[in-house]
């Protein structure tokens, strides 16, 4: 898995859960306003946010493609543990 790609949520829970993305700092982003997404449904993985002089700083794909942060990779790494 690489950063600024976009896969499905079910991707995602498999990659996680094979704790091969601890080796990589991410977010996961999803469409601005839209509903939460389907498992089949493509989130875009990329940088974390930045803060600067108090702002958030996203990455320039997340802005281009109109998305919002959904979770982090500590916070997605944690739901799929408990859930295991």
């Amino acid at each position: 898995m690489k950063l600024d790609q976009f896969i499905s949520l079910k991707e995602l829970f498999v990659w996680v859960r094979s704790r091969q993305d601890r080796s990589l700092e991410y977010s996961v982003y999803w469409k601005d306003g839209a509903d939460n997404p389907g498992l089949d449904e493509k989130v875009l993985i990329a940088d974390p946010v930045s803060v600067q002089d108090d702002r958030d700083l996203f990455p320039q794909i997340v802005t281009d493609n109109d998305y919002w942060i959904l979770c982090s990779d500590q916070t997605l790494q944690d739901v799929v543990e408990v859930a295991l």
